[in-house]
């Protein structure tokens, strides 16, 4: 209870720090929703919603995201997660840059109620645009696992990510997140994220979205498996541009 009760907060938190700064034209709010719903011979319901924010404030800027997944077969949960995440960063020329970013994960199907990650580092733009976006970050993380059932765990370790964006014409953009995640404490204790997403605009505040996610624990918590995927389609609503 203290575990959801943690990253609810968190995520009302960033809500009312978005809406709070919602007067400054350097701001970008979106909210994403996907729904679906089945009957008859199957009775299922799957239901998400993906709120991102973006605040630039030369040569600082904040960023915001919460994600909520819940499905349900006959009435019975077979997923449910909730994310909130917040990324500050700071400009220290053209091409380099420093983050710091917290998060919080709850995925009790997949053992973790839930997981607190910190982490800091350097950020290099490799390409700026018009066309291609491409950024490395590298830097340190420290991670607590509240596991499910009983138990946590604690340790220090880094960070390698990329995140690419290529804007295939003026109304859509195509879009990739790579993180890798190895521990200080254990070797073979590394983790894999992945992000793939493909937007088009229909209108001028409102887009369709395809993404799928892939995470990888090598060695994942004692009686789950390693690899977990989540495709979804969503409508995406702009409410700041």
């Amino acid at each position: 209870m203290r575990a959801r009760t943690a990253v609810a907060a968190l995520a009302a938190t960033l809500l009312c720090a978005a809406l709070a700064a919602a007067e400054d034209t350097s701001d970008k709010l979106s909210l994403g929703l996907s729904y679906l719903a089945t009957t008859g011979n199957s009775s299922s319901q799957t239901g998400g919603i993906d709120l991102q924010y973006r605040h630039t404030f030369d040569p600082w800027g904040l960023e915001a995201n919460v994600n909520w997944l819940r499905a349900e077969d006959h009435g019975v949960v077979t997923a449910k997660k909730l994310y909130a995440g917040v990324r500050g960063t700071r400009k220290l020329g053209d091409d380099l840059g420093l983050f710091v970013s917290a998060s919080a994960l709850q995925d009790t199907f997949a053992g973790l109620d839930p997981r607190v990650l910190l982490a800091g580092g350097v950020t290099y733009k490799f390409l700026k645009g018009p066309d291609h976006e491409l950024a490395f970050d590298g830097g340190l993380t420290w991670t607590r696992d509240t596991l499910v059932g009983d138990g946590s765990t604690s340790y220090v370790g880094g960070i390698a990510a990329a995140r690419y964006g290529w804007n295939i014409t003026k109304t859509s953009k195509f879009t990739e997140n790579f993180a890798f995640y190895p521990s200080f404490k254990q070797g073979s204790d590394w983790r894999i994220e992945s992000t793939t997403g493909l937007q088009a605009a229909v209108s001028s505040t409102v887009a369709l979205k395809l993404a799928y996610a892939f995470r990888y624990a090598n060695r994942p918590v004692a009686g789950f498996r390693k690899t977990d995927t989540q495709t979804t389609a969503s409508l995406v609503v702009n409410l700041l541009k």
